[in-house]
């Protein structure tokens, strides 16, 4: 019973276990991709694959804006990743509202970005996380750099990007370019697996019940001598 018990809290503490996808440990802190914003390369992105179901909790990017009085304002999402035609695939999975950058015009340098997706629940597939200032074109080039590392530090996706100005459905409608070398952004995607429904883990635990009743019930009725005298003859 002990082992069967241990063998379910196994599982349960590996549900909740993060996964943890990374480019930061490779990134020197200073190299990036640019421009981004307004009036220039509108969209920047990071595609990455899950090998099986998964929420996906978060996703980090750096952005330094450059060194005048306007901000970089921009929305984050994720969508799924058509790889054989380089485009995003069917409706957002998630979207954020307006963002802008706030480091003090690029003198305080590269500023993190945590966008909290709310653990939306993603299959085994290819995806892309991205920043994008084509639904909040002002008349203010606000533009800047993001966090990059070409040293190939992920193998499951790279850096992807367009230059599609205020058209946010040329996103959908046309393919993405990729950068050189399969090169990737200072990035971070954090998951955790989908946890096993109840009604899965009561099967379990009355599976778990029933084996100990039946060993222990075996078990007692191999400890009983027959004290029964044989008949004559």
């Amino acid at each position: 019973m002990h082992n069967v018990i241990g063998i379910i809290l196994l599982f349960l503490v590996g549900s909740a276990q993060a996964d943890v996808i990374s480019t930061i440990s490779d990134w020197d802190g200073s190299s990036s991709v640019a421009p981004f914003g307004e009036a220039e390369t509108a969209t920047y992105g990071q595609t990455f694959s899950l090998s099986t179901t998964a929420n996906m909790n978060s996703f980090t990017f750096y952005l330094n804006d450059a060194l005048d009085p306007e901000v970089i304002d921009f929305q984050a999402y994720v969508f799924s990743w058509d790889d054989s035609l380089n485009k995003i695939a069917g409706s957002s999975l998630f979207a954020s509202s307006a963002m802008s950058t706030t480091n003090n015009g690029g003198a305080d340098g590269f500023e993190e970005f945590a966008i909290n997706t709310g653990g939306i629940t993603l299959s085994a597939g290819q995806y892309v996380a991205f920043f994008t200032a084509s639904n909040l074109f002002d008349g203010d080039s606000g533009t800047g750099k993001m966090g990059f590392t070409n040293a190939d530090a992920y193998t499951g996706g790279n850096l992807v990007y367009m230059n599609n100005g205020s058209d946010f459905a040329a996103l959908s409608s046309s393919s993405w370019s990729e950068w050189a070398d399969e090169s990737d952004l200072a990035f971070t995607v954090t998951t955790t697996a989908v946890p096993i429904p109840a009604a899965v883990w009561l099967m379990f635990s009355a599976l778990a019940v029933l084996g100990w009743r039946g060993r222990n019930s075996a078990a007692s009725t191999a400890g009983v001598e027959d004290t029964e005298k044989p008949a004559a003859a």
